[in-house]
C-alpha cells in the first residue's frame, strides 16, 4: 500500500473559511491564514458592508517579498541560503498564519486581486413587520430609503463598468459576424487571417472622414521595414479615376489599434484596386494566397469597422452575371458586405486569400486573386498595369440557364464561348463587324468564364510592358446567330497602362495617352510618361534661380498654341503661405499655364510656374531636379518638415536690415547643408539634426540649439 499523502494546501483552508464551514479538525490540515480566518472579506460588519459599500481599508501584503522553502523571507530568491528539509513542526509553522508584521505573498498578482473593492450589493426589500401598516409613514420611509440606496448602487456599478471590455457585453458587437463564424475551427482560421487585415481611411486635415475601406497585407520588407497594403481604389479616387483632394490624410489602422501614415503607390480604376505602403517595424503577416476563385465556392469576407473591430460575412461566389457591368473580370457574392468592407479579403475555409471584395451596385463584387497577383507583379516590375481593351461586354455560355444552353447546342451547334452583350462605339470589335448577340470563341485559350478570359488576356500584357508589341493578335471565331453563319477573324487586342486617362498634346498637335508616375502636392509637381517615337527634345537646365532675374514663362492654350509672358523674379515674399520654397513672378501667367517652364534669356529652364493666390509663383529648378532624382531612385520625395514659415533677412527692406544689424548683430542666415535627405530615404535616419542659432529679440538673447528636422515622403500634403 502506498503511504497516504498529506494535505498541505492553504487554499483548502481558505475555502472552508470563506464558505463559513468548519474546517476539518485534523493535524494533517494546514490552519487557515489569518486574513481568511478573520472573515475580513466575508463577514458583514455594518449596514454599509451589507450593501457592498464597506470602505474599510484592508491590510495589503508586500509586493516585493517572496516565500522561500518552508518559511522565512528574502528579497532575492536566488540568494536564499540552502537548508535541510523542514521538520514536521517547522512545516506546520511555515504553513500556518502569517504574522501581520511579516506581510508576504507567493504571487504578486494576488495582492492586486485582494485589494479590489467588493461589487455593490443591493439591500433586501424592507420587511413589513407584524401589525405594521404598509401605508404607514415609517414603512414608506423605509421603502423610499431602499429605492434611494438601490439607485446609488446602480450608478456606482455603471461607473465601475465604464470600460467597454468584451467580457461585460451581453450581446455581440456585430451579431452578423457572430452568425457568420460559428465553429471553433472557422473562428481560429478567421483570427489567423485577421492579423493581415487593416483599416484604411482618408480624412480632411480637420479630421472629417471622407472614405473608409479595408485593406490586406500583401507584402513585407524586413530590411527596409515597410509593408504593402492592397485596398479598394475608391479610397483614393472616384469611379472615373479622378483623384480625391490630394490634401486628404491617408491613414492605415493596424489590428493592434496602432495608426500610421500610408502612402499611395499605385491604383487602377478598371480593376478597382490600389496599392499602399506603410513604413515601420510592425508585427504583421502576409496571408496565404489561393490559386483561383471558383463559382459556388463557400467564402468568408473580412473587414474592419470604424473602431477597427473585426467584421465577417459568410456566403458563396454566386453563379450570376450582370450584363450592365462592363467589367468582364468581376464575380459576385451571395451575401452583402458591411459598410467600410470595400477592399477587404475574401478567403476560403482553409484561410487562403482568394479574392478582394468591392462594394458595387447592384451587388458586391469580388476580384479574383489571379487577377490581383498579376496586377501587383506588373506594378512592382513596371509601375503600371497593362489591361486588355476588348471593347465588348461578354457573358460566358457556361453561366446561362440549362434550357438556353440546350437551345444553343441544338440549333446553332454552340457549346462554349462568350455571348456579346454590348459593343463599344468606335471600338475595334465594332470595326470588325462584331455585334450584340454574337457568340465569340477564343481559339488560343480554353477559358470558359469571363474572369478566366480576363486573366488570360491580362497575361498577354507582359509583352506590351516589355516593349515587345503594342497589340496582340487573337484568333477568334465569331458565330453570327442572326444570319446563321460563323467566321474566323484576327482580333488585334490593344492594351492600356493608365490608371486613368491622361492626354498629352505634342507641339505638332498629335495627342497621345500619358501615364502618371509620381506626384507631390507640397511642391505642386507631377511626373508623367508617354510612350512612342516622338520628335521631342530635352531642354537645357539652368543651375539655379535668382531674385531680380529676367525670365520668360511659357505655356500652351486649349488649341496647343504657344503663349509667353515676360517678367522678373520678384524681391518679395508673402507670409500667408506656408511653403518656404516659393518665389514670385512680377507678371501673370495665362490660363492653363500652370506647370509651364520658366526660362532665362539664354533658354535654360530655371523653374516651373504655378498660378496660385496671391500671385503666380515659381518652383526653383534645383528643387525640381532633386525631386526627380528622389523619384527615380526611391519612388518618393523626402521633404523637410520645419513646421515654421520663414522669411529671409535678405528680402527685408534695407532699413529693417540695418536695425537688425545695429541693434541685434544679425546680418545673414546660413544655408542648409545639401543632400540631408539621403539618410532618410536610405533608412539611415528618420531625422537630421541641424545646428541652429535662435535670436530672441523680445528678451534680447540668443541661444544655439539642435533642431531635429523630420521628413515626410508622402505625395500628399502633411500637417505642418
Amino acid at each position: 500500500m502506498p503511504p497516504k499523502l498529506r494535505r498541505r494546501s492553504t487554499g483548502a483552508a481558505l475555502s472552508h473559511a470563506a464558505s463559513g464551514e468548519e474546517a476539518p479538525k485534523s493535524s494533517e490540515t494546514t490552519p487557515a491564514p489569518a486574513a481568511a480566518a478573520s472573515g475580513r472579506w466575508t463577514r458583514s460588519r455594518s449596514a454599509r458592508s451589507h450593501l457592498g459599500l464597506d470602505s474599510t481599508e484592508h491590510p495589503r501584503v508586500s509586493d516585493s517579498a517572496v516565500v522561500v522553502g518552508g518559511g522565512g523571507r528574502t528579497d532575492d530568491p536566488d540568494q536564499a541560503p540552502a537548508r535541510a528539509a523542514p521538520k514536521k513542526s517547522e512545516s506546520a509553522a511555515a504553513a500556518g498564519p502569517v504574522p501581520k508584521k511579516k506581510k508576504t505573498t507567493a504571487v504578486g498578482a494576488s495582492t492586486r486581486l485582494a485589494s479590489r473593492p467588493l461589487p455593490g450589493r443591493y439591500p433586501d426589500y424592507p420587511d413589513l413587520q407584524p401589525g405594521q401598516n404598509a401605508l404607514s409613514n415609517k414603512y414608506m420611509s423605509a421603502v423610499e430609503n431602499w429605492m434611494t440606496e438601490c439607485s446609488r448602487i446602480s450608478k456606482l456599478e455603471k461607473q465601475a463598468h465604464h470600460k467597454n471590455i468584451p467580457t461585460l457585453r451581453d450581446e455581440p458587437k456585430d451579431p452578423r459576424t457572430a452568425d457568420a463564424v460559428v465553429s471553433s475551427q472557422d473562428k481560429a482560421m478567421v483570427r489567423r487571417v485577421a492579423c493581415s487585415v487593416v483599416g484604411v481611411k482618408t480624412q480632411k486635415p480637420d479630421g472629417e472622414l471622407v472614405s473608409q475601406c479595408t485593406g490586406i497585407v500583401v507584402g513585407l520588407d524586413g530590411v527596409n521595414k515597410c509593408a504593402k497594403i492592397l485596398t479598394a481604389a475608391s479610397l483614393v479616387c472616384d469611379f472615373e479615376g479622378e483623384l480625391h483632394d490630394p490634401t486628404l490624410m491617408l491613414s492605415v489602422h493596424l489590428p493592434n489599434k496602432v495608426v500610421t501614415e500610408g502612402r499611395l503607390l499605385h491604383f487602377n480604376v478598371h480593376y478597382g484596386v490600389a496599392l499602399l505602403e506603410i513604413l515601420g517595424d510592425f508585427q504583421l503577416q502576409v496571408p496565404s494566397f489561393g490559386l483561383s476563385t471558383n463559382y459556388g465556392e463557400d467564402v468568408f469576407v473580412l473587414a474592419r469597422d470604424e473602431s477597427m473591430s473585426l467584421m465577417v460575412r459568410h456566403g458563396k461566389i454566386s453563379w450570376l452575371h450582370y450584363p450592365m457591368l462592363w467589367n468582364n473580370h468581376c464575380m459576385f457574392l451571395s451575401c452583402d458586405i458591411p459598410q467600410g468592407a470595400s477592399g477587404g479579403p475574401v478567403i476560403d475555409h482553409d484561410g487562403k486569400f482568394i479574392a478582394i471584395a468591392l462594394d458595387n451596385n447592384p451587388s458586391p463584387v469580388v476580384i479574383p486573386v489571379s487577377t490581383i497577383r498579376t496586377c501587383i507583379d506588373m506594378w512592382l516590375q513596371f509601375s503600371r498595369v497593362a489591361r486588355p481593351i476588348l471593347g465588348m461586354q461578354l457573358e460566358a455560355v457556361e453561366l446561362l440557364d440549362v434550357s438556353r444552353q440546350e437551345e444553343l447546342c441544338r440549333d446553332y451547334n454552340v457549346t462554349d464561348g462568350f455571348i456579346v452583350n454590348q459593343v463599344n462605339v468606335h471600338s475595334t470589335a465594332e470595326t470588325l463587324g462584331i455585334r450584340r448577340g454574337d457568340v465569340i470563341v477564343f481559339q488560343d485559350t480554353d477559358s470558359c468564364t469571363s474572369p478566366q478570359l480576363e486573366d488570360y488576356l491580362l497575361s498577354l500584357g507582359w509583352g506590351y510592358l516589355q516593349g515587345i508589341s503594342l497589340t496582340v493578335d487573337l484568333k477568334v471565331e465569331v458565330h453570327n446567330l442572326m444570319d446563321s453563319y460563323r467566321e474566323s477573324i484576327t482580333f488585334p487586342l490593344q492594351f492600356s497602362d493608365a490608371s486613368r486617362r491622361l492626354s498629352v498634346r505634342m507641339p505638332n498637335r498629335k495627342i497621345t495617352e500619358g501615364r502618371l508616375l509620381f506626384f507631390n502636392v507640397h511642391y505642386g509637381i507631377a511626373l508623367l510618361e508617354v510612350m512612342g517615337d516622338f520628335q521631342l527634345q530635352v531642354p537645357s537646365f539652368g543651375l539655379g534661380i535668382n531674385y531680380g532675374q529676367d525670365v520668360f514663362a511659357l505655356a500652351r492654350d486649349e488649341n496647343n498654341s504657344l503663349m509667353v509672358r515676360h517678367g522678373t523674379i520678384s524681391w518679395q515674399d508673402y507670409l500667408g503661405l506656408l511653403s518656404n520654397h516659393y518665389m514670385f513672378l512680377s507678371c501673370d501667367i495665362p490660363e492653363g499655364g500652370s506647370g509651364g517652364p520658366v526660362v532665362d534669356p539664354g533658354g535654360n529652364i530655371i523653374g516651373i510656374a504655378f498660378d496660385i493666390n496671391p500671385g503666380p509663383v515659381v518652383i526653383s529648378i534645383t528643387a525640381i531636379r532633386t525631386c526627380i532624382e528622389m523619384w527615380h531612385q526611391f519612388s518618393r520625395v523626402a521633404r523637410p518638415m520645419l513646421g515654421v514659415q520663414l522669411k529671409a533677412v535678405e528680402l527685408l527692406d534695407v532699413s529693417v536690415q540695418e536695425e537688425l544689424s545695429l541693434d541685434y548683430n544679425i546680418t545673414d542666415v546660413r544655408r542648409l547643408p545639401p543632400f540631408s535627405w539621403l539618410g532618410y530615404l536610405r533608412g539611415i535616419s528618420s531625422t537630421v539634426d541641424l545646428k541652429v542659432e535662435v535670436h530672441n529679440l523680445a528678451d534680447s538673447y540668443k541661444e544655439s540649439i539642435t533642431f531635429p528636422v523630420p521628413f515626410s515622403d508622402a505625395s500628399k500634403r502633411d500637417e505642418q
